[in-house]
C-alpha cells in the first residue's frame, strides 16, 4: 500500500475484502510485518517495496464480517513516507466458496484510501452443475427397498490433482449417501471428451478398482472418493462424479440445497489434508418447475469470463479447416482457412465490449548467425547439430530460401523466448575467437494451432511437399525433415492424454530446475564470503529442499559428473560431500574423492545455466533430459554437462529422485575403436565397488526380478545384433534391432516420449525418435537412406568388431508404480580383441501393456580415477 503524503498520526487502517471474506474478532496475532515472517523466513522483500518501519507500531486489530480495523501508533518522528510500497500480511477466517464476482480489496488510512486491488483467484470448481436420476421421496416404510438416486456432479477443477488425490462430497440436510455396512460405497469418475489445438481426444472413464469410496463413519453425509489411478484429474478439463443418494423422506423447501465438493492433495506425514476447492451446485425439484425460458449465462463485471464463454468458442470455430490429406487442402488449413465468426451485442451504452485473446497460436523461433562464412544454429548445445562445414542453405521449389537442419523451438510465454535468446546470445561466445563481423537472424514464426491435427496429417503433408518440390534434397533429407516434424507435432500436442506434457507441470520443473542453479550459486556464494562459515549449511537446506532423500521413504538414484571411486550417491551424506565437498564432511563420513562441485572446488560459479532437450510428464513424475552450462566465477572458463533428472511429487512439491550427469561424449572421438572407454583402473575400482555395495543393493530393489528380466532381454538384444551381423555384414541385423528397439523401448506408447542420451554421442546427443535411435546402434552407412546421422558408426556391433558378452550391475533399483528407475554400470566384451569397456548407466521404464518399456536411458563414460578433484578443466569445451 502506498500513500500519497507523509503519514505520522496514530489513527486507524481498515482493510475491506470481497464479499464472502470474513476477518476474525480479535485479529492482531493474524498480522504481519517484517520481511522473515511476511513471505518465510531468509526470503527478502523485493526492491521495489519498503521494510514496514519498526517505530509505527500495529497495537490492535479488529474484525468485524469483512472488514478489520488496525490502529497505528506512531513513535515520535516516526512516518510512512509518501509513495513508498508497504508491504503487510493479515490473515482470514474463511473464504468464500468461490471467487467473487467482484473480487476487489480496498485499504484506507486517515482520509486516504487506495485503488480497488484485484484480488486472488480462490482455488475452486467451475462450470458445476448435480444431474439428479429421480426427485421422489425416500421409502421409509418397514419392508419397502429405498430409492437410491445416482446424481451426476459436472466439475472443472482449478488445479491438478495427481494419483492418491481425494473428492469430497458434503450432501444437504435430509440426504445421505448410499453405503454398505462397511461405509464402502460405489462411485465413477468420467473425463469428458476434449478437442485441444485441433485434435479430438474422446476422454477417459476410471476403472472401478481404482476409485475407493467410502462413507464417513460417523457421518452418512460425507463420502470421499480417493483415486489410485497414474492418470490425473487435469486442471481445465470436464469430468463427471456420479455418486448416489438416499433422498430426504419429506418435502425440503424449494430453497436450492447446496452441495459442496472438495478436492484434496495427497495426504502428508501429520495426517492433514491440502483442501483446494469448495463450491456449490443447485438441486431442483421437479414438482417446482422452472420458469419457461432461461438464460444460458450470467455475468457479473467482469469481462474474462465473457471471453470465455461466449469468444473462444467462435474462436474456435474461426480457426478450424478441412480434415482432409489431400496436400492443396492441408497447406490452405495451414495458412489460409477458418469461418467468419461475429458476436453480436444488444444493451444499453456504456456496459463494455469484449476483449481480444491471442493463445491459440504456435509460435515457433529459430536463430542462427553467420560468422566467418560458416551458418551456425544457434538454439542447440555446442557441437550438437552445426558440423564444422556450417549448416547448408538451400532453395526448393514452394519453400523458398531456407537452412537445411535448422531447428525450431515451440515457446509458448516470453519468458521461453527470452531464454531461447540468452542461449543463443551464449552459444555466440562459445565459438568466436576473433573480431570478425557475424550476422544474426532470429526468426519468429506463428501459425495458427491447427497445424497440429494429428501426426498422420502433418506427415502425409510433408511427405508430399518433400516428394513433389524438393528439388536438391536426398531422401535422408526428406526423412530428417520428417523427424522434425514429428517431434516437433509430438512436442505441441503435449498435455492431452495420459497425463503427459502438463504445461503446469513443466512449468514447475523448470521452476524446480531454477531453484537448483539458486542453489549452486547459493552455495558458491557463502563459501567465497567466508570458507569458514555456513555454506554447509546452505548445501544441507537445498539438497533437502531439491532431492527427496528421507522423504516418505523415497530411493535418490545420484550419479554425479565427478565421481569415480564412489559414482553412485544414495544417501544425503553422499550427495553433501559431492556438493561441499571431503573437508567440510570427513566428520560425517564425506568421501575423500570430493573436491566440492557446488563450491568448485573453491574457485565457485558465478553463472549456471540449463537448457532442456524435452521435459516429459505422467502423473507424479516428471523426467527431463538436456544441458547445464557452469561459468568457473575465477577464471571465467565454462564448463558443459549433459544431464537426465527425474523428479516426483512429495510433499505438495517436486523433488529430485534421479539425478545423472555426465561430461559431453568428445566431438572428436575416433570412430573405428573405443578406446576413450577402456577399462583400466578405472573399471576394476567399479567392479570392486560394486562388489562392496551389491548385497544392499539388491536387498532394496521391489520389483528387480522383472527390471532385471527386461535388462537382460536388452542385453541379449546387443548379442543378437552382433551375431547377425558378424554372421552376415549385408544382412538383416537391421532388422534384428528395429524388433530390439520396438520390443524394448517405448517409442510406440501413445503419448510417451523416449529420452534417450546414448554414451557416444556428441553431434546428437539425445535420440528422441526411433531413427535416431536405430541409428546409434546399428551405424549410419546402414541408415542413411532412412535419416541415421553421420557420427554414428553401430554401437550395438561395437564399430564392425562386435560384443561377445554384456553384464549389467544395477547399484539401485527404484519402483512407483507402473514405473521403475535403476541405475549402475554394463561392461561390454569385444568379441575380436577381449577388451572389456565399462559404461555408467540410468534407465527409467514405464509398464506399458504388462511389458516394461524404457523411456528414460542415460549412459555415460566414467569419470576417470586419475582426474584432479579440485579442478574443473576436465568439464572445459574445447573447440
Amino acid at each position: 500500500m502506498p500513500v500519497r503524503q507523509d503519514a505520522f498520526l496514530d489513527g486507524y487502517m481498515t482493510v475491506r475484502a470481497p464479499y464472502g471474506f470474513t476477518f476474525e474478532e480479535e485479529c492482531l496475532q493474524f498480522v504481519e510485518v517484517s520481511e522473515s515472517a511476511t513471505f518465510g523466513p531468509k526470503v527478502r522483500f523485493p526492491e521495489e517495496f519498503a521494510v514496514w518501519p519498526s517505530d509505527v507500531a500495529i497495537s490492535t486489530c479488529r474484525g468485524a464480517d469483512r472488514m478489520a480495523s488496525l490502529w497505528l501508533q506512531f513513535a515520535t518522528g516516526a512516518r510512512l513516507i509518501a509513495n513508498e510500497l508497504y508491504i503487510f500480511r493479515i490473515g482470514i477466517k474463511s473464504n468464500p466458496m468461490v471467487t467473487p464476482e467482484v473480487n476487489r480489496w480496498v485499504v484506507q488510512l486517515g482520509s486516504e484510501a487506495s485503488e480497488p486491488i484485484e484480488g486472488m483467484t480462490l482455488w475452486a470448481f467451475t462450470q458445476t452443475g448435480v444431474t439428479p436420476i429421480t426427485t421422489a421421496r425416500d421409502r421409509t416404510l418397514a419392508g419397502e427397498v429405498r430409492t437410491q438416486n445416482p446424481l451426476k456432479f459436472r466439475i472443472r477443477p482449478f488445479n491438478t490433482i495427481h494419483m492418491n488425490g481425494e473428492i469430497r462430497a458434503v450432501a444437504p440436510q435430509g440426504f445421505t449417501f448410499v453405503h454398505e455396512p462397511s461405509k464402502a460405497c460405489t462411485s465413477e469418475l468420467e473425463e469428458l471428451p476434449y478437442t485441444n489445438l485441433g485434435v479430438f481426444y474422446p476422454g477417459f472413464v476410471w476403472p472401478e478398482d481404482d476409485l475407493v469410496c467410502l462413507v464417513d463413519a460417523d457421518d452418512s453425509t460425507k463420502v470421499t472418493v480417493r483415486y489410485r489411478n497414474p492418470r490425473p484429474v487435469t486442471a481445465g478439463l470436464d469430468y463427471v462424479v456420479v455418486l448416489s443418494v438416499y433422498n430426504p423422506n419429506e418435502i425440503v423447501s424449494f430453497a436450492p440445497t447446496v452441495w459442496q465438493l472438495s478436492s484434496y492433495s495427497e495426504i502428508n506425514e501429520g495426517g492433514e489434508v491440502s483442501v483446494e476447492v469448495v463450491t456449490k451446485v443447485i438441486l431442483k425439484r421437479a414438482d417446482h418447475p422452472p420458469k419457461p425460458f432461461e438464460f444460458d449465462h450470467a455475468f457479473g463485471f467482469l469481462e474474462a469470463k465473457v471471453f470465455r464463454a461466449l469468444g473462444l468458442p467462435l474462436l474456435d470455430k474461426s480457426f478450424e479447416g478441412p480434415r482432409t490429406l489431400d496436400s492443396l487442402m492441408i497447406y490452405k488449413m495451414l495458412f489460409n482457412v477458418g469461418y467468419n465468426a461475429t458476436i453480436f451485442a444488444y444493451g444499453q451504452t456504456g456496459i463494455g465490449r469484449l476483449s481480444s485473446d491471442s493463445r491459440k497460436f504456435l509460435v515457433c523461433c529459430s536463430f542462427l548467425e553467420i560468422y566467418n562464412e560458416i551458418v551456425y544454429d544457434l538454439l542447440v548445445p555446442r557441437g550438437r547439430a552445426t558440423p564444422h562445414a556450417g549448416l547448408e542453405i538451400r532453395e526448393g521449389k514452394g519453400m523458398g530460401v531456407y537452412v537445411k537442419d535448422l531447428q525450431e523451438i515451440v515457446v509458448d510465454t516470453a519468458e521461453k523466448l527470452n531464454r531461447l535468446i540468452d542461449q543463443g546470445i551464449f552459444t555466440i561466445k562459445l565459438h568466436q575467437k576473433d573480431d570478425k563481423i557475424s550476422y544474426l537472424a532470429w526468426h519468429i514464426d506463428v501459425m495458427k494451432s491447427a497445424v497440429m491435427t494429428g501426426v498422420a496429417v502433418v506427415l502425409s503433408f510433408m511427405q508430399e511437399i518433400a516428394a513433389a518440390t524438393c528439388t536438391d534434397c536426398d531422401y535422408s533429407e526428406e526423412s530428417v525433415l520428417l523427424q522434425q516434424m514429428g517431434s516437433l507435432n509430438q512436442e505441441h500436442a503435449l498435455g492431452a492424454g495420459e497425463g503427459h506434457g502438463d504445461e503446469t507441470c513443466q512449468k514447475e520443473v523448470e521452476e524446480t530446475q531454477a531453484a537448483w542453479r539458486q542453489a549452486i550459486l547459493d552455495i558458491t556464494a557463502s563459501y567465497l564470503a567466508d570458507p569458514e562459515g555456513d555454506y554447509v549449511e546452505v548445501a544441507k537446506h537445498a539438497i533437502h529442499d531439491l532431492y527427496a532423500y528421507g522423504v516418505r521413504k523415497a530411493k535418490v538414484l545420484f550419479k554425479p559428473t565427478k565421481a569415480a571411486h564412489e559414482p553412485f550417491r544414495s544417501t544425503e551424506i553422499g550427495a553433501l560431500s559431492y556438493f561441499v565437498g571431503y573437508e567440510a564432511t570427513k566428520d560425517m563420513g564425506g568421501i575423500p574423492e570430493d573436491g566440492g562441485f557446488a563450491i568448485n572446488g573453491g574457485e565457485g560459479w558465478k553463472k549456471v545455466l540449463m537448457f532442456n532437450d524435452r521435459v516429459s510428464c505422467s502423473g507424479d513424475l516428471a523426467f527431463a533430459q538436456g544441458y547445464y552450462y557452469f561459468t568457473n566465477a575465477h577464471t571465467g572458463a565454462v564448463a558443459e554437462v549433459e544431464y537426465s533428472f527425474v523428479y516426483q511429487y512429495l510433499k505438495r512439491k517436486w523433488r529430485i529422485v534421479v539425478h545423472h550427469s555426465s561430461v559431453p561424449f568428445p566431438v572428436q572421438a575416433p570412430k573405428e575403436s573405443m578406446s576413450l572407454m577402456q577399462v583400466s583402473q578405472n573399471a576394476r575400482l567399479s567392479k570392486e565397488w560394486l562388489q562392496n555395495h551389491m548385497a544392499s543393493s539388491k536387498h532394496n530393489a521391489v520389483c528387480s526380478e522383472e527390471v532385471e528380466a527386461t535388462q537382460a532381454a536388452w542385453r541379449q538384444a546387443i548379442l543378437d545384433i552382433t551375431a547377425s551381423y558378424l554372421d552376415d555384414p549385408e544382412g538383416d541385423y537391421v532388422e534384428v534391432a528395429k524388433h530390439a528397439i520396438h520390443d524394448l523401448y517405448g517409442y510406440d506408447i501413445k503419448n510417451a516420449e523416449v529420452m534417450f542420451k546414448p554414451t557416444k554421442a556428441a553431434h546428437e546427443p539425445f535420440r528422441p525418435t526411433k531413427i535416431g535411435a536405430l541409428s546409434y546402434f546399428v551405424g549410419y552407412e546402414a541408415t542413411k537412406d532412412m535419416g541415421g546421422f553421420s557420427e554414428d558408426w553401430g554401437f550395438a556391433i561395437n564399430g564392425g568388431e562386435g560384443w561377445k558378452k554384456v553384464l549389467m550391475f544395477n547399484d539401485l533399483v527404484s519402483c512407483l508404480g507402473d514405473y521403475a528407475l535403476a541405475q549402475g554400470y554394463y561392461y561390454f566384451t569385444n568379441a575380436k580383441t577381449g577388451a572389456e569397456v565399462g559404461v555408467e548407466y540410468t534407465f527409467g521404464y514405464q509398464k506399458f501393456k504388462g511389458s516394461w518399456k524404457i523411456i528414460l536411458h542415460h549412459s555415460s563414460v566414467p569419470f576417470p580415477v586419475e582426474a584432479p578433484v579440485v579442478e574443473s578443466h576436465l568439464l572445459q569445451m574445447k573447440d
